[in-house]
């Protein structure tokens, strides 16, 4: 019964959004000034994604909290069903896709900027996994970050405490 309630993006986009309202007042009051949001999604977590971002902004809207530059970008990989979802206003949306993906294949995200990898080969099932996906592909079509609060725009890997 779980898996077929996933099946629908507007099922995982409520979910996002319902986790983000609930936790907007920890992740908004926890940013450092300058501090920017940047959401990483693979598969059924694009639309996820898509409703965190609309918990955030209507958490901030009603509590007066100004959201303008505060999500700094989305990036999707392998986005499963891409076209049933599309990239929130205001927030740039990075979608990275395999040609050949049995399992997302690689159509584009309305409002995305959607980018297709291994153009020249079709492949399996094994293309849909996040581990698919080599650092020149990384390093090729997501974007760097502006902004991590430290005043580097290099990405860093905080340990947990």
């Amino acid at each position: 019964p779980l898996l077929s309630i996933n099946l629908f993006a507007s099922n995982r986009r409520k979910a996002g959004y319902f986790m983000a309202y609930s936790q907007a007042a920890e992740i908004l009051g926890n940013l450092a000034d300058g501090e920017t949001i940047k959401i990483a999604s693979h598969s059924m977590g694009g639309a996820y994604s898509k409703g965190f971002i609309q918990g955030l902004k209507k958490y901030a809207k009603e509590n007066g909290i100004d959201m303008k530059g505060k999500i700094e970008m989305e990036i999707d990989l392998a986005p499963f069903q891409p076209t049933s979802q599309s990239a929130q206003p205001g927030v740039p949306t990075t979608v990275v896709a395999h040609n050949g993906d049995t399992v997302a294949g690689a159509e584009p995200m309305p409002g995305a900027n959607n980018n297709v990898t291994r153009k020249d080969k079709k492949s399996g099932m094994s293309e849909h996994s996040v581990d698919s996906y080599n650092q020149k592909e990384i390093n090729q079509f997501v974007p760097q970050s502006q902004n991590n609060g430290s005043g580097s725009s290099k990405w860093e890997e905080k340990p947990q405490n």
